[in-house]
């Protein structure tokens, strides 16, 4: 199955917003198959098998869907307008909110939200827990001491943390108001692709001038992403400073686009 996004203008006589996108999925079903059959002639059983195996497709007609319009106002004209108004259709940003602030920072938990929605990732809602538990069974805890069920992002940080995409800070918590990096945020998409393997082992450079500043935990992801294509190849990298919302956004929708190339 695959997906595809577009944005399309609107006629402006005919409808209040500017535009919009379309999601388009797509599904190719291949059934293969074997057979070993006995060989007949009439009702006389013959010596060998009939043997073979064979394919076919299965052509469906694709699905389109028209994504939710944001309300959000103070990224247009910005380089990273449609990546935020991407993000936001699809519920990885604040659907409702007129302003984003996209030069603000973003949190770990509101970057573990845009991960989970903009990777369609199923979220284990407590409330659908609760339906099935037992009379006698205890209530399930929180994973991490600083976020309660109560937390705006408390579904999706128990996500990515069940999923192994990110984890705590040490000693319980996991700190979903602070700030996160730019390259910790590298470092967790690789960490998804699972290609951070593919740097090389002995000494070698990013190519960036603040190659000395990357965390040597981050070395390795940040390298595989500039050769995907997923972060930008400019002279620095700037790996210690706060990523905005519009910097995380463009990198998303760059980890998106790379995995539909692929």
């Amino acid at each position: 199955m695959t997906k595809d996004y577009e944005y399309v203008d609107n006629v402006p006589n005919q409808i209040s917003f500017k535009g919009g996108f379309l999601l388009t999925e797509k599904q190719d079903n291949v059934l293969k198959y074997s057979y070993d059959l006995p060989r007949f002639k009439g009702e006389t059983i013959l010596k060998g098998r009939n043997t073979g195996k064979d394919s076919f497709s299965i052509d469906t007609n694709p699905i389109i869907t028209r994504l939710n319009i944001p309300a959000v106002r103070d990224v247009l004209g910005l380089p990273n307008e449609k990546d935020m108004l991407l993000l936001a259709s699809m519920e990885a940003l604040p659907l409702g909110s007129t302003y984003l602030g996209p030069s603000s920072s973003m949190s770990r938990g509101d970057f573990a939200r845009a991960i989970v929605n903009s990777m369609n990732i199923p979220v284990e809602k407590e409330e659908e827990n609760t339906k099935k538990k037992k009379k006698n069974q205890e209530e399930k805890l929180p994973t991490y001491i600083d976020v309660g069920k109560n937390h705006r992002n408390y579904d999706y940080i128990e996500t990515v943390t069940k999923r192994g995409i990110m984890e705590g800070v040490g000693r319980g918590k996991f700190e979903p108001d602070k700030y996160l990096t730019r390259a910790e945020a590298t470092t967790i998409l690789i960490r998804m692709l699972g290609f951070q393997n593919l740097a090389p082992i002995k000494n070698y450079s990013t190519g960036y001038k603040d190659n000395g500043s990357i965390p040597a935990w981050a070395k390795d992801h940040v390298y595989v992403a500039k050769m995907l294509g997923i972060i930008e190849k400019n002279p620095y990298f700037y790996p210690n400073r706060d990523i905005t919302k519009a910097e995380a956004s463009e990198l998303i929708v760059n980890f998106i686009n790379y995995l539909q190339r692929k």
